[in-house]
């Protein structure tokens, strides 16, 4: 407990630091704990850093029994609450900034309908449907159904994209069927009566006064989409499936409906503290009134909003900017602070921000910032003759700031849209600058995974002779080259007879046309026709993940380069896979092919993010550098079509208050761009385009002081794009990269037994993430896992044992909702059937109440004899309460009972029972007594069909021994040397020995 009281003291020192550094209006932020306050907080004021003392400061100074469980802060993005729960922990510790309610929107109405699942009937059991499921769904509504607006003469699915964004901006809205209906009558009744909708005159085909038809067209579109809207809503159910943003929809229903519930939520989250109120839309502000709205309150509740209207970017997302700007009508009292004080940018950036946005049309109620620090800016608008030039300029710049001591992370570069990205992407790899896209990239789009696809396309149909053609000159294939050609030439002429699949089995033709290397082919056939067939009969994840290795596509993707990026693509294709197969329905590689031509034909992304593991120079969008800063910025090809004059084409007139895409929205973006330099600021447009279109430069470039300079000579030509590509990356066997995954993720005892069962497991489990499936046998567990949890929750709440047919209930409605796929449904029911009954009949008479489910535990602080920090995690299954004010930690097991395993395996469960002490002995304060754990084997001896339990009793000897453990695991971790041992080992295991073979690969690159 020593280290933690330390850290709990220097965490009150560095708030007590910070706290005096703040000026007086924030201060009077962060002291202004009660009742409602707007604070207006301009760029680079100390938004964040108000936010996260202020926490702090209600939790020293509330009293009355004020946890950080009674403060809830809500965010627009999820970096939003990466940054604000770490600064917190600066402020009061890891854990209890862990405790403390940081959210999303989304993810707050998601957490409240897992934890209070009777009140969510519609959606509890079911899960959030993917783009494809959603397509699918609307594919057939039309296809069943006749809608003339919503169809063309050659699709009836041209508008499904269409359909499905203007459902969403309904959903955001709070607009369900039924009340879009309403304002869809409203809104002809308001077309109506304007004296527009009428003909003026006579014409051939209409009168004067007849209604034109291009008035009522929005009418008749909007009517279809009403009843494809009600019937998607109808199917989302009985496929017990809801939108993303059918989260906030139904919370909002619910706690509006249910006062008893709003009651409590209001009583649980006794502060709340609003982050960017400027981009929320009428859903989200339905949610603050819900926790705000009291009798008991008086119309004061702890409501704390920060935002600042001139950053209103995500109008298109449907935030309102009024919500912001009228709160104070509703809270006639309340507190406003306003923010002038900037603490990032030099004075010369800030004017010329400023110069921008009083240039619009709401220039006069703008007040203008003023720089803390003393520093004089650097700014330039640069005018070059193309595009290309513009890139290789600003690259060349970027590498001169490097070399001249500038940290690369200290520099960004923006762009307007993510179609930007592969320009600016191709002249940095080519000129070496290193750089990191922060933003989401498409898995599809990549080169490498192009290549597994089209071998999992030849492998379920190896007649297709177009993909067939492309595989044999692909380099994941050990084709030669010249015998690759020599076949492709030479099928040309029998291919009306056979398939590529045929010619190649006939090897007595490939000798007459001239192919060389037979026995690589007949390798090549044979691995087809055998992939082919475990393809018809092995569970799809298992057929992919194997498949990965068995290709030998793992290898190649590590002796690539880009390694490290390429395992996140490929992982997250293996997460797409693992999503796809839903219960009862028979997934195979078939379905997989149809699941990527859906993905190919509606042109969706498979979104993967770079990670933090990657360092340099920040490519990124406007929107992407909300809340961000650097010291050098680019804002490139900031001409107009993009930057301002931008067409906003919407399909539908939708009867809600929509973004239209005005130019002040863009101009507030434009500004957010600026205000992201600290010091130096460069500006850049040029008259021509990559495809040699003539451009204008944007109309902010006059709205600002600055003037351009022109950009003449030659900047190295365009042999660039021609050019080798420099850029150095990353790779797994580094320090750097093992550094840097080891102190991303928090230790739990699962990560810490796998190094002392076998450091290499470890490795490529914990470390790299390589992609795993679970077998039939784990996946059993989870679902006894999750019913016996289920189970107990809903005993807890009741507060009487449930009987043994519910418990088989929600066993089989967990088997749904973990989606377990065809082959193992059956005999997976049967077996939870056979065990949980027995279980039930064994324990009945034990079962307890008092007792704490699932209880998670995050970042627990743990000291390194080396000084250095790492964080501790678990999720305890459950937690006894007994009379004498100790506890017993209860663990599921599944698989083997304890009598049947061997010395390793019982002291790594044993390892597991200490590290659980360890933890809950740092949590709140030492609040636990741990003093055994009991490991409860759910299923039976096979032999003697009798349930066991082990209890483990611990003590604080225990807890010195893993300490060290943890240390010693750390360091060798960190040092790198563990590498080097597993390495060198004979395994004598086939997956020990491919991992080393693995390895070796990448220390070859």
């Amino acid at each position: 407990m020593q280290s933690l009281q330390i850290s709990e003291k220097n965490n009150m020192t560095d708030f007590d630091t910070q706290y005096n550094m703040l000026n007086a209006e924030q201060k009077k932020a962060v002291d202004t704990i009660t009742g409602p306050v707007i604070v207006v907080a301009g760029p680079g004021t100390g938004k964040t850093q108000i936010l996260t003392l202020r926490i702090a400061n209600i939790l020293k100074s509330a009293g009355g029994g004020i946890t950080p469980e009674n403060i809830l802060a809500l965010t627009f993005t999820n970096a939003g609450v990466v940054a604000m729960r770490e600064r917190l922990a600066t402020f009061i510790g890891a854990e209890e900034a862990y405790r403390t309610n940081i959210f999303t929107f989304h993810s707050f109405c998601e957490d409240q309908i897992k934890q209070n699942s009777d009140h969510f009937p519609e959606i509890t059991f079911s899960r959030v449907a993917t783009d494809i499921e959603k397509i699918h769904i609307l594919e057939k509504i039309l296809t069943e159904n006749e809608y003339d607006c919503l169809t063309t003469f050659n699709s009836s699915f041209h508008y499904i994209k269409d359909i499905l964004y203007a459902i969403d901006e309904l959903k955001r809205e709070g607009v369900d069927p039924d009340n879009f209906l309403h304002r869809i009558t409203a809104q002809k009744e308001a077309i109506l009566s304007d004296p527009d909708s009428y003909y003026k005159r006579d014409t051939k085909k209409n009168k004067k006064g007849d209604v034109k038809e291009s008035a009522l067209k929005p009418i008749h579109k909007n009517r279809d989409l009403q009843k494809v809207y009600a019937l998607y809503q109808k199917e989302l159910k009985e496929n017990k499936l809801y939108d993303f943003t059918d989260m906030i929809m139904q919370f909002v229903s619910v706690s509006e409906n249910n006062e008893e519930f709003a009651s409590i939520l209001r009583e649980q989250y006794q502060y709340i503290l609003v982050d960017e109120h400027q981009d929320t839309n009428d859903g989200q502000n339905r949610i603050i009134n819900i926790l705000t709205d009291a009798e008991h309150l008086g119309e004061q509740p702890n409501l704390f909003t920060v935002g600042d209207d001139k950053q209103a970017i995500y109008r298109f997302q449907g935030a309102d900017i009024g919500s912001f700007l009228h709160f104070g009508k509703k809270f006639d009292d309340a507190v406003i602070i306003n923010l002038k004080d900037n603490y990032r940018s030099a004075q010369g950036i800030l004017d010329e921000a400023h110069t921008l946005i009083m240039s619009g049309e709401d220039s006069k109620k703008h007040v203008e910032l003023t720089a803390f620090k003393k520093d004089s800016a650097r700014i330039h608008v640069k005018h070059f003759r193309d595009y290309k030039e513009e890139l290789v300029h600003i690259a060349d710049d970027i590498l001169a700031k490097i070399e001249g001591g500038v940290a690369p992370e200290e520099i960004a570069v923006f762009y307007r849209e993510h179609n930007n990205l592969p320009f600016v992407r191709e002249v940095f790899e080519k000129r070496g600058v290193p750089f990191v896209v922060t933003a989401r990239q498409n898995v599809l789009d990549d080169v490498e995974v192009q290549k597994l696809i089209t071998f999992l396309r030849v492998v379920h149909n190896p007649g297709n002779d177009r993909e067939f053609s492309k595989l044999l000159l692909l380099d994941i294939v050990d084709i030669d080259v010249d015998d690759a050609l020599a076949i492709l030439e030479h099928f040309g002429h029998v291919s009306r007879k056979k398939s590529m699949y045929q010619f190649l089995c006939n090897e007595k033709e490939l000798v007459r046309y001239g192919v060389v290397e037979i026995e690589k082919v007949r390798e090549l056939i044979a691995f087809i026709k055998t992939q082919k067939k475990l393809s018809e009969n092995t569970y799809l994840v298992e057929f992919f993940e194997k498949f990965v290795r068995e290709s030998q596509f793992l290898e190649h993707v590590l002796s690539q380069k880009d390694h490290v990026f390429l395992l996140k693509k490929l992982s997250r294709l293996f997460d797409e896979v693992r999503d796809l197969v839903s219960e009862k329905k028979k997934y195979k590689l078939k379905d997989l092919i149809e699941h990527l031509d859906t993905y190919e034909g509606y042109n969706l992304s498979m979104d993967v993010v770079p990670g933090a593991d990657m360092h340099g120079v920040n490519l990124m969008t406007a929107h992407g550098s909300k809340g961000l800063e650097f010291e050098h910025v680019y804002i490139t090809n900031v001409i107009n079509g993009l930057w301002g004059g931008k067409k906003n084409i919407k399909k539908f007139t939708l009867p809600i208050n929509v973004f239209s895409g005005d130019i002040e929205d863009e101009r507030r973006l434009f500004y957010v761009a600026i205000t992201r330099a600290k010091k130096e600021l460069t500006i850049s447009y040029a008259d021509h385009d990559m495809g040699g279109r003539e451009r204008l430069p944007s109309l902010f470039i006059s709205d600002i002081n600055a003037t351009p300079v022109d950009i003449e000579e030659e900047v190295g030509g365009y042999e660039i794009f021609f050019a080798p590509r420099m850029r150095m990356l990353a790779s797994i066997i580094s320090q750097e990269y093992i550094r840097d995954q080891f102190f991303s993720m928090q230790l739990s005892a699962t990560a810490l037994n796998n190094y002392f069962d076998s450091p290499i497991l470890y490795f490529f489990r914990n470390v790299v993430r390589l992609p795993s499936t679970q077998n039939k046998t784990m996946l059993c567990g989870s679902v006894l896992h999750a019913a016996l949890e289920g189970y107990f929750k809903k005993s807890h709440e009741r507060k009487e044992f449930l009987s043994k047919e519910e418990l088989i209930d929600i066993f089989e409605k967990s088997m749904e909702l973990l989606q377990v796929p065809y082959e193992y449904f059956d005999s997976i029911k049967r077996r939870g059937y056979d065990v949980l009954g027995g279980y039930y009949d064994q324990y009945r008479d034990t079962f307890s109440l008092d007792v704490e489910l699932e209880k998670k535990i995050k970042a627990v602080p743990f000291d390194l004899d080396s000084g250095e920090e790492i964080l501790l995690t678990g999720v305890i299954d459950k937690i006894v309460h007994k009379g004498d004010g100790t506890i017993s930690v209860v663990d599921y097991k599944s698989g083997k009972p304890w009598s049947r395993y061997d010395k390793n395996k019982k002291e790594s469960l044993r390892r597991q029972v200490v590290f659980y002490k360890l933890l809950l002995d740092s949590y709140n304060s030492g609040q636990y007594n741990m003093v055994s754990g009991e490991l409860d084997f759910i299923e039976p001896h096979p032999d003697t069909h009798e349930y066991e339990k082990e209890i483990i009793k611990v003590n604080d000897n225990d807890v010195v021994r893993i300490k060290k453990e943890i240390n010693t695991f750390a360091q060798d971790v960190l040092s790198g040397a563990f590498l080097d041992d597993v390495i060198e080992k004979k395994w004598g295991d086939s997956s020990m020995d491919e991992y080393i073979a693995l390895l070796n690969m990448v220390k070859k690159r």
